[in-house]
């Protein structure tokens, strides 16, 4: 009885060069249904007939290139005829490969990508830190002199004035806006080299101009040119606009993106920006304008020359907080979503073995009528491109859909759009390389594995051949790979989870439950100088009347948003060195009893220091211990009271020595009041906004309790513990489904085996162990692998990790044996079906069938 191999073989002999395809493929379908008469049909017959015929035209000397379209054209049959196996693979691919783009798209805008600028590598930010040591606080404007004296130094070849508006009001045609604006200088434009889509820079001679970016141009006034000359108001100035800036430009601040630059056309303080000359050094610029900045300190009196410095920073990138603070979050994410698409990879490469062991019929069939290991390579790379190249395009949708959710656990009102995910030429060349990178990874074992067709072997469908063998091999070293790479993935996992466990559970001081803060602004309300303190205490007076409430006070700076200032003075009888400084923070009336921050001895502030207007200050137990360690400091200084610590700058930050004072003079602005409340804070929040209401309806008004606070304080925290919990489940599951793989093979191909020993009088608990003998031997290999690497791993990434750990080190031992019993676990639920299974065998029938 011929087989189809053999019908194909003697077909083979017959054909001649210079014959039609079309005959030649005539004849092997001739072939097939001689075959198909005979009895031995094969389901994959006309697949055989298409492969042979890409054998013949090999032969023909067809383009190489005409050789990959017919490749691609059999992949994407091949994945239309394997829906579950196209199904899986291209999904854990595209989460993997959309993963590390959006990571990818994140780093890129955030700490590569440099502003459409002139000289972005020599473009620096001036800054002029005051204090000492650990205390310094940086300075966020200059005064005009300053300026002129920069200029005057020659150190810098353009000196640029710039600084961002705290929630300004900008009214267009009698409608307001909510835009970010930049107040700047009149040479920004024409010094930073920013190309203008129509209209013009400001100059000196416009007075109050203005700049719209593309995008509010495009967004409000649908890209109109007649929108030049028309004005826009901001406060209670009102300014010509004069240009649209280029479409890419959103200004200095990659967290405040502008839409609106504006420039009053006088000198006035503003931050500093400037390009450093190609011939002076960084450190001679940075001495240099040390020497102003403490001369001006003398000039004028307020701050002792000594306490002041000068540090340039680069700007070609941007000025951003949001670099600053997750830099380090972003490259341990990095690393992360990189495991993770290792891990797809391995998982996918097991698969594709699974697969190729299925297709070693087809491969010698291919072999039998002449292709080459090359051209059989070839093909198979061909189908892992492919499986890449349509991951990859689903990628994008992942990618975008990562970037919105890592956005949206930052502290801000608003994701900056400078960070939105844009498919740009940089986006799609990461997608295509890391496509390319993953089809390499999890294509080339598997295709060199099957290339390898012994011909006499394989024509005979020997079931025991070394290629079996070794592919099985192969298989069990891809799945030990998965189990490394997921213990490497839980480690990471829980150390971050534990971080945000222990930063949680920290005592911060003071009550937080049942604790709201209500932010206002006032400047929008039209409220003038001197009239900001009235409204705050008709506040008070009315939020203390609502249902619910116990207790209200205030503090001149939110509490959990940098609730004090850098304070550096000498105090009579205190030991205090020249360099030391301190935090003061002003507060109101009963701060200390609505807060429920603890009075150690002494007392707090009364109404008659309020009205007296007395200076007097109450200290907390760090400013006690630094400075008055051997004597109670109440009554020395001013100071009436001592407190104890509370954490009122953030969660993570430790308490510093601080003195809090009454808040005495008129305040600009009404920053934050706290209310203590009894009752539901929900409902007494819907309360405190009627009453805001009342007062004046056009006030900005913010309502959060300190619970909200702390967790946007501790968003870095919560986006790095969720993202890599994240990617470990998604490691456990595919680790999970490459160990029931392994298990069930193994079970499946010992059937005949198993049998027997059970027919012997084996237990079943004996027969469970010989099953799964060589899984647990692939999965201890893999855990072991994987427990050393994260070792090592941790050790090296220490830099990185312990910025973000808290209250443990990354070589946490508690951490990694928990990883490696999750793993345990993972591998006994993986094994429970197959086990079943094997004890489950019919010996007589084993018996049979052998």
């Amino acid at each position: 009885m011929k087989t189809l191999r053999e019908w194909l073989l003697r077909a083979w002999a017959t054909f001649k060069p210079g014959r039609a395809d079309a005959d030649m493929e005539a004849e092997l379908r001739a072939h097939v249904a001689i075959a198909a008469e005979h009895g031995r049909h094969e389901p994959h017959a006309g697949h055989v007939v298409t492969q042979a015929m890409d054998a013949l035209r090999d032969q023909r000397g067809l383009p190489w290139l005409d050789r990959v379209a017919q490749d691609t054209r059999y992949a994407l049959r091949g994945l239309r005829r394997s829906p579950l196996f196209a199904s899986v693979a291209v999904l854990s691919l595209a989460l993997g490969i959309g993963a590390n783009t959006a990571l990818f798209s994140l780093v890129d805008d955030l700490l590569l990508r440099s502003l459409p600028v002139r000289g972005p590598a020599h473009l620096v930010h001036v800054r002029q830190p005051v204090g000492k040591g650990t205390m310094k606080k940086p300075m966020l404007s200059f005064s005009p002199a300053i300026f002129e004296d920069v200029r005057a130094s020659g150190v810098m070849a353009d000196v640029i004035g710039q600084i961002p508006l705290d929630r300004p009001i900008v009214t267009i045609d009698g409608v307001q806006e909510t835009t970010n604006v930049e107040e700047v200088s009149g040479n920004y434009f024409r010094d930073l080299g920013v190309g203008l889509a129509i209209g013009r820079a400001p100059e000196a001679s416009d007075g109050p101009a203005a700049v719209l970016s593309h995008g509010l141009w495009t967004r409000r006034f649908a890209k109109d040119p007649s929108v030049l000359g028309r004005a826009l108001t901001v406060g209670t100035t009102t300014y010509v606009i004069v240009g649209v800036a280029a479409p890419r430009f959103m200004g200095m601040s990659i967290d405040v993106p502008a839409s609106v630059w504006i420039s009053s056309g006088r000198p006035m303080p503003l931050g500093m920006i400037a390009h450093l000359r190609p011939d002076v050094s960084e450190a001679q610029a940075t001495a240099t304008l040390q020497s102003i900045f403490q001369e001006a300190a003398r000039r004028e009196g307020r701050i002792p020359p000594e306490f002041v410095s000068a540090e340039l920073l680069p700007a070609g990138r941007g000025i951003s907080q949001l670099r600053i603070v997750y830099e380090r979050p972003l490259q341990a994410m990095t690393i992360l979503v990189a495991l993770v698409l290792l891990l797809t990879c391995s998982n996918v490469g097991s698969l594709l073995m699974v697969r190729n062991a299925s297709r070693r019929h087809e491969l010698t069939v291919r072999v039998a009528l002449g292709a080459t290991r090359t051209r059989l390579l070839l093909q198979y790379m061909v189908e892992a491109v492919v499986l890449a190249v349509i991951s990859g395009a689903l990628a994008l949708a992942v990618a975008r859909w990562g970037v919105s959710i890592v956005l949206s656990m930052l502290p801000v009102s608003a994701p900056p759009a400078t960070l939105a995910f844009d498919a740009d030429a940089r986006v799609l060349a990461f997608i295509g390389v890391a496509s390319l990178i993953s089809a390499m990874l999890f294509g080339v074992a598997p295709a060199w594995r099957a290339s390898r067709v012994q011909l006499s072997g394989d024509l005979r469908a020997s079931q025991g051949s070394s290629s079996g063998r070794s592919s099985r091999r192969l298989g069990r070293v891809l799945v030990a790979c998965q189990v490394a790479l997921s213990v490497l993935l839980l480690v990471g996992a829980g150390l971050f989870v534990q971080t945000l466990r222990n930063l949680w559970n920290v005592d911060v001081g003071f009550k937080p439950d049942s604790l709201l803060q209500v932010s206002i602004d006032t400047r929008g309300a039209g409220y003038r100088e001197g009239q900001v303190g009235g409204v705050r205490q008709l506040l008070l007076e009315r939020v203390a009347t609502i249902p619910g409430v116990q207790s209200v006070s205030y503090v001149r700076n939110g509490v959990m948003q940098n609730a004090s200032t850098r304070m550096a003075a000498r105090m009579p009888g205190l030991n205090i060195d020249p360099d030391d400084n301190w935090e003061s923070a002003e507060v109101g009336p009963a701060f200390f009893e609505t807060m429920g921050t603890p009075l150690l001895r002494g007392r707090t502030f009364s109404p008659e220091d309020f009205v007296e207007d007395r200076l007097v200050y109450v200290a907390n137990e760090a400013f006690v211990k630094r400075f008055s360690p051997n004597r109670d400091p109440v009554g020395i200084a001013g100071i009436i009271g001592v407190v104890r610590d509370a954490r009122i700058v953030g969660v993570r930050t430790p308490e510093g020595p601080r003195l809090f004072q009454h808040a005495r003079k008129e305040p600009d602005r009404i920053n934050s009041v706290l209310v203590r409340t009894t009752g539901d804070s929900p409902v007494t929040a819907a309360s405190i906004r009627e009453a805001v209401r009342a007062i004046n309806p056009r006030l900005f008004l913010e309502i959060r309790t300190l619970r909200q606070e702390m967790e946007r304080d501790l968003a870095r925290e919560r986006m790095v513990a969720a993202t890599s919990t994240f990617f470990s489940l998604l490691g456990l599951l595919l680790a999970m489904i490459g160990i029931f793989g392994v298990a069930s093979y193994t079970v499946a191909q010992r059937t005949n085996e198993l049998g027997i020993r059970m027919a012997l009088g084996a237990g079943r608990g004996r027969v469970v162990v010989e099953s799964l003998r060589e899984t647990m031997i692939v999965f201890g290999a893999g855990l072991t692998a994987g427990i050393v690497a994260a070792v090592i791993a941790v050790r090296l990434a220490a830099s990185v990790m312990s910025e973000l750990l808290f209250g443990l080190t990354p070589t946490d031992s508690l951490t990694i044996a928990g990883a490696g019993l999750a793993m345990v676990a993972v591998a006994a639920l993986a094994c429970i079906l197959p086990a079943r299974h094997a004890t489950r065998i019919d010996p007589l029938v084993a018996i049979r069938h052998d």
